[in-house]
């Protein structure tokens, strides 16, 4: 099981290990995420999360909220059944924390600026 420990403007700590970017958790591992296009969470950006069969997913859009979930975003991912929360990055760590918490199949695509 995997938490996020810090989050803060361009930062995220999870474990012992520190990153200065966007990032994506996908069955408990961490990997850069490098959008497609930029505040914009494309269905391309969250492809490689949909096809490992996730519970939820959340999306964290950053500080502000600036980084904008797209429709087709969302279409494709009630095509495949796949439930998701969108949120603030910080309210997005939180709720990742408390539902990875509770043994669910739970994976994140969270903006670390803006």
């Amino acid at each position: 099981m995997i938490f996020i420990d810090s989050n803060k403007f361009g930062y995220f700590r999870v474990g012992k290990d520190e990153f200065k970017s966007d990032i994506k958790i996908i069955n408990d591992k961490v990997k850069i995420w490098n959008y497609v296009k930029h505040h914009q969470i494309m269905p391309e950006d969250v492809k490689d999360l949909a096809e490992n069969s996730p519970e939820i997913i959340i999306f964290g859009t950053g500080h502000t909220g600036l980084c904008k979930v797209q429709p087709e975003t969302l279409k494709y991912l009630d095509d495949k059944d796949i439930k998701y929360l969108i949120k603030d990055t910080a309210q997005a760590c939180s709720d990742f924390n408390r539902l990875s918490g509770s043994k669910r199949k739970v994976f994140a695509i969270l903006h670390a600026t803006c």
